[in-house]
C-alpha cells in the first residue's frame, strides 16, 4: 500500500529507551507524532538496499544512536522519492572504486625462475599469496606457485604449503542512506548517526610449513605459504535532513567515513615459528567517505 505523509491517521510515537536496541527496516515509514531515542538507546537499520525515510510531525530528540550500515554493494547508486506531498528526490552514489591489497610473493632468496608471485588486488578482492615450496626437488616441486586472482597459490605436490586467499568484498558493507523530515524541533545532545562503511575482510594467512622425512633418514623443512591481501573497505553513506532552520536546536554528530581496508593475511610459519618478513601482503584500501550531510532548510510544509 502506498504511504501518504499527508493523510490524517492515528500517529504513533517512536521511542527507543535507554539500553534498548530497536531494529527498523530500510524503506518508507508512516509519519510518527514524535521521535525520541534516549541516551544509550540504538535505532538500527542494517543490510538495506533502499533509503530509510522517517518523518516526525513533532520533535525529534536524539540523545542515543542511529546506526544505518552494511548496505548492499554492487548497486553503485540508490535513488528514491519521499511520499506525497513531500516528493523529495533522493540519490546516493557509491563509487566502490577502492582496491584490495596485493598478495605476498614467495621468499626472495629463491632463484628467480622458481619464485611464486602474489596476485594483485581488485575492486572485488585482495590478491592471493604465493605458495611455499618443497625441499624435495623432484618433478619441479621446488618451485613456488603463483596465486590466481583471490586464490592463494597451490602446488599439486602434497608437500607444499598453500598461499592464503585474499579477502573478498562483502555483499553488504556500504554505509546506509537516511532521509529525515522533521516538522518539530531537532534536539540532539551528544546524539550520533552512524552511516560509515564497514571494514573490508582480512586476507587469509598462508599455510604453515611442516617437516618432511626424506631419503636416507634426512629431515627437511618445506617453506610456508604467503599471506593474502585484504579486501577494500565499504563506502560511506548519506544523510539528508529536511527541517525549518529555526527548529534546529542542537545537531547530532554524524559519522560517514569509508570503512578501513581489510588487514593483510600473515605469512605461514616455519616449523621453528618464523615467518618470512621480507615479502608481505598489503592491506586493502580504505573505502570512500560519504558526501557531507545535506540540510534542506529553505522549504515550507
Amino acid at each position: 500500500m502506498e504511504i501518504n505523509w499527508n493523510e490524517s491517521i492515528a500517529l504513533e510515537e517512536l521511542i527507543v529507551k535507554t539500553g534498548e536496541v530497536k531494529s527498523i527496516n530500510a524503506g518508507i515509514h508512516p509519519p510518527f507524532s514524535r521521535i525520541e531515542i534516549q541516551k544509550g538507546g540504538t535505532l538500527k537499520c542494517i543490510e538495506g538496499s533502499s533509503w530509510l525515510m522517517i518523518y516526525s510531525k513533532g520533535d525529534f530528540i536524539l540523545e542515543g544512536t542511529i546506526v544505518c550500515q552494511d548496505y548492499k554493494t554492487g548497486l553503485k547508486n540508490i535513488s528514491g522519492k519521499s511520499p506525497k506531498p513531500d516528493n523529495q528526490i533522493l540519490e546516493v552514489i557509491y563509487p566502490e572504486n577502492k582496491i584490495g591489497g596485493k598478495g605476498a610473493d614467495s621468499y626472495p632468496l629463491q632463484r628467480v625462475e622458481t619464485r611464486g608471485k602474489g596476485a594483485l588486488g581488485t575492486r572485488e578482492y585482495g590478491g592471493g599469496g604465493a605458495s611455499g615450496r618443497s625441499p624435495l626437488c623432484r618433478n619441479n616441486s621446488c618451485k613456488s606457485y603463483d596465486a590466481n586472482g583471490s586464490k592463494g597459490g597451490v602446488n599439486p605436490n602434497s608437500f607444499v604449503a598453500e598461499g592464503g586467499n585474499g579477502g573478498r568484498k562483502k555483499e553488504y558493507q556500504n554505509g546506509g542512506c537516511i532521509y529525515l523530515k522533521i516538522d518539530g524541533q531537532l534536539i540532539s545532545d551528544r546524539g550520533r548517526i552512524n552511516i560509515q562503511g564497514s571494514n573490508g575482510e582480512t586476507g587469509k594467512a598462508g599455510e604453515n610449513s611442516t617437516t618432511i622425512n626424506g631419503p636416507r633418514g634426512h629431515v627437511y623443512n618445506m617453506s610456508p605459504g604467503q599471506g593474502g591481501g585484504g579486501a577494500p573497505g565499504g563506502d560511506g553513506g548519506l544523510l539528508v535532513i529536511k527541517i525549518d532552520a529555526n527548529n534546529i536546536i542542537t545537531k547530532p554528530r554524524i559519522y560517514n567515513s569509508g570503512g578501513t581496508g581489510g588487514r593483510r593475511g600473515l605469512n605461514g610459519e616455519s616449523p621453528t615459528g618464523r615467518r618470512n618478513s621480507q615479502q608481505i601482503a598489503d592491506d586493502g584500501e580504505v573505502g570512500n567517505d560519504g558526501k557531507p550531510t545535506i540540510w534542506l532548510t529553505d522549504w515550507q510544509n
